[in-house]
């Protein structure tokens, strides 16, 4: 009796400490604190090991897009077999005039019917066996949106003129030159104009109607896009790469911009972009 007692005594003992054996109950009784256990963050969690998606191409070359797909005793399909020399299957889908889709820049990227995997794809495409409906991954088939053209309104992050607005004159996403890296050439306001009051005379207002400008070529990187743009038609083309080679183009490119600048500021057209940005 007395060893029952033992026991049972001892046992629940050992599961209420194991119950409540946490690091604060070990550290109060001189024992080392448990390594802590490595949980997976959302991110992990949330993240697959394989894609949602179908690539653009199969485990038998790259995804077809055909004009129609029909079985193998269609009577087309016969045909073309016969003049190729081959034999259908007896139960297969057969792919007439198909074509491979590629990524953009590489080949066709488009297909207005179902895109299929096909088999047998060594008949030119005149006929492919065996083919199945696949999904194709849109990500590979999706040209990204062009951000920044001419007359787009942006904002420097970088360098002297960092904080000023600045107008997109010319675009190059691919790089030109020794700059091969994607960049604007952009027009902005040096010093804005300063404040006028109706008690000021003409030449006052004149002389502080006034606006130096400055031109530069500026990587994406250090440019923040806004959803503004300014219409002047007198920028296009006003500053060009070879623009920047010589310092005599590039005082006649500010200069002209110079008028362009002060004509739509003293004509109360676009006020937002004459106004500094306080930081």
């Amino acid at each position: 009796m007395k060893f029952t007692t033992v026991a049972a005594f001892l046992a629940v003992s050992a599961v209420s400490v194991s119950a409540r054996e946490t690091n604060a109950w070990r550290m109060a009784r001189g024992l080392p604190p448990n390594a802590p256990s490595r949980r997976a963050t959302g991110v992990e969690t949330a993240k697959r090991s394989t894609s949602s998606g179908i690539s653009y191409s199969c485990n038998t070359g790259p995804v077809q897009c055909c004009n129609s797909v029909t079985h193998s005793s269609d009577s087309l399909a016969q045909l073309l077999a016969g003049l190729l020399g081959t034999v259908l299957p007896a139960d297969a889908a057969v792919g007439i005039t198909c074509s491979p889709l590629s990524v953009i820049g590489v080949g066709g990227n488009s297909c207005t019917q179902q895109p299929v995997c096909c088999e047998n794809n060594e008949f030119n495409g005149i006929i492919n066996v065996g083919c199945t409906p696949t999904v194709i991954k849109c990500s590979s088939f999706i040209k990204m949106v062009k951000v920044y053209k001419p007359g787009k309104v942006a904002i420097i992050l970088q360098g002297r003129q960092a904080g000023k607005k600045v107008v997109v004159i010319k675009q190059l996403d691919d790089g030109s030159g020794d700059k091969k890296f994607p960049h604007a050439i952009v027009a902005g306001i040096e010093r804005y104009p300063r404040k006028v009051t109706r008690r000021m005379g003409q030449k006052k207002v004149a002389l502080r109607s006034k606006v130096k400008p400055f031109i530069k070529v500026v990587n994406y990187s250090h440019l923040f896009p806004t959803r503004y743009a300014l219409e002047l038609e007198g920028l296009k083309g006003s500053v060009t790469s070879e623009t920047f080679k010589e310092p005599s183009q590039r005082e006649n490119a500010k200069k002209t911009i110079k008028k362009l600048f002060e004509e739509r500021y003293t004509s109360g057209k676009n006020k937002w972009f004459f106004q500094a940005l306080r930081f």
